[in-house]
């Protein structure tokens, strides 16, 4: 896949006036990887050419934002896309039949997972020609994984087996793109993928499965998988590894999980986001919250602290 990428410079790049959250480090990344890249800035053509000799970075263009559609013909890409810091921006990337993005999502990479979507379709494709079920496993990090901060209870072992059975394996975390990679190249794993957890629907665009599953430690794993059509696991019951049963045949697709198999995989959290009215803590069980839903701040009785008070997380969750 060939993809173009666009910059706008102030506010977006970290070299702009304000700086941007776009590294230069993630700009020769994208380059690197065969990304046709420039800059489509309201600076004049020198003034960006000046900027980016000062980098030593050689770039493919430079242009006014308002000309983003001389980029389009003069360049022969898969998929056209500028970011930015304003509607101005947004609106010439319309115009000009770009995607867009705005500046904060760039510093994510999203373009990094298209590439690695494209890479692994004849893979994807020669396994479905294989037949059997194909499982796509995201693992958050920081109390999830072994390697996490604070570590979880899914080892890297369990990873490499997933792996080893087939499964589509990748991290879908808070962490930078780049802090992600980091630790799967000191691990000696290659995922299928690597992302934020609010980009968990991309993921699911990019790779076709029978089954998708995130595993993590707080409600707001659950809810970005949930709202990406993933079904979804708490750290503790994910180390049972359930996909292995599935794979083996003892459980016939994620619809029967519940149906009370010994694996762990009846486990599985299948169900609507969960309402505070729903909570049904109790004097008698002031721990029904960690047992059925994980505390979250709009848990009447967690919020009021009434029964139970856990440790909060910097973000409220627990």
């Amino acid at each position: 896949m060939k993809i173009l990428l666009s910059f706008d410079i102030d506010g977006t790049l970290e070299t702009g006036d304000p700086p941007g959250p776009v590294t230069l480090d993630m700009v020769k990344r994208a380059r690197d990887l065969g990304c046709i890249i420039g800059s489509a800035s309201d600076r004049a053509i020198s003034s960006q050419k000046v900027m980016w000799e000062k980098v030593g970075i050689e770039v493919d263009f430079v242009s006014n934002k308002h000309v983003l559609s001389e980029i389009r013909e003069r360049f022969e890409a898969d998929y056209y896309l500028h970011m930015g810091d304003r509607e101005l921006d947004r609106q010439f990337a319309l115009e000009a039949d770009f995607d867009f993005i705005w500046m904060d999502e760039a510093a994510t990479e999203p373009w990094i997972l298209k590439l690695q979507s494209d890479t692994n379709q004849d893979t994807d494709n020669a396994d479905q020609e294989i037949g059997g079920m194909k499982i796509l496993l995201s693992f958050d990090i920081d109390g999830t994984l072994e390697t996490g901060d604070p570590p979880g209870p899914v080892t890297i072992e369990m990873v490499r087996r997933a792996r080893d059975l087939g499964c589509i394996i990748g991290s879908a975390s808070d962490r930078a793109i780049t802090s992600q990679n980091l630790m799967w190249e000191k691990l000696e794993i290659e995922p299928e993928f690597v992302c934020n957890k609010h980009l968990l629907t991309d993921v699911k665009q990019k790779f076709k499965a029978d089954y998708y599953l995130h595993m993590g430690d707080r409600e707001l794993d659950r809810q970005y998988a949930l709202e990406a059509e993933f079904d979804f696991m708490w750290q503790d019951e994910a180390a049972t590894e359930p996909w292995v049963a599935m794979l083996k045949g003892e459980t016939d697709s994620s619809d029967n999980l519940s149906d009370g198999v010994s694996s762990g995989a009846s486990r599985l959290v299948i169900q609507d986001l969960f309402k505070p009215d729903d909570c049904q803590v109790t004097e008698k069980d002031a721990k029904w919250c960690v047992a059925h839903h994980k505390p979250i701040w709009e848990c009447e009785s967690y919020a009021n602290k009434v029964y139970y008070s856990p440790r909060k997380d910097e973000d409220g969750l627990s």
